[in-house]
């Protein structure tokens, strides 16, 4: 029997396995690192100064709430219409213009198909959005929100304030 799994060789079985394997070995290490720092700093500063070295850093875990609030946004709410699936028709459509009709065309997904394709890649970008939020503590190019919604809950601040904000530049604090 030739071609069969018994006869195929090692690499063809395992394939996947050996490309997925130093990309989990990499994920493991970064982890242990992480997980390792942030041991170290948090028993450092509790013996010298008594502090919660992780609450302190990421706002009581309010850092992770606010990460976990704003990545919602990039979740497309129409179930089964996922972006992939979006770009994968325009692709097929726009491979047409131009060319005369194709006797194999090009294969279609089904409704379930697509409906899982839609709830992998809204988890992946969950995540993604969910990872980049949270380590720079707020939303990309818009500054840090983490702060500011930490002190909002806090009641440091107050809200009759921001008119006099916004007037500032007309009628300045000072007289300069």
């Amino acid at each position: 029997m030739t071609g069969t799994y018994e006869d195929s060789t090692f690499i063809r079985r395992y394939w996947v396995w050996l490309l997925l394997a130093p990309i989990l070995l990499i994920v493991a290490l970064e982890v242990l690192h992480t997980w390792l720092n942030w041991s170290i700093m948090q028993s450092l500063y509790e013996k010298k100064a008594g502090l919660d070295w992780f609450g302190i850093t990421f706002y009581h875990n309010q850092t992770f709430i606010v990460a976990a609030i704003l990545a919602l946004l990039v979740i497309n709410p129409l179930r089964g219409h996922s972006d992939l699936y979006e770009v994968w028709e325009t692709i097929k459509w726009l491979s047409r213009i131009g060319r005369e009709p194709t006797p194999a065309e090009i294969p279609v997904f089904s409704p379930r198909t697509r409906r899982t394709f839609w709830a992998v890649w809204q988890v992946f970008k969950w995540l993604l959005a969910f990872s980049v939020i949270s380590s720079l503590n707020g939303i990309p190019f818009l500054g840090k929100v983490t702060p500011i919604f930490s002190m909002a809950l806090e009641g440091i601040g107050s809200w009759s304030l921001v008119p006099r904000v916004f007037v500032l530049p007309i009628i300045p604090a000072s007289s300069s």
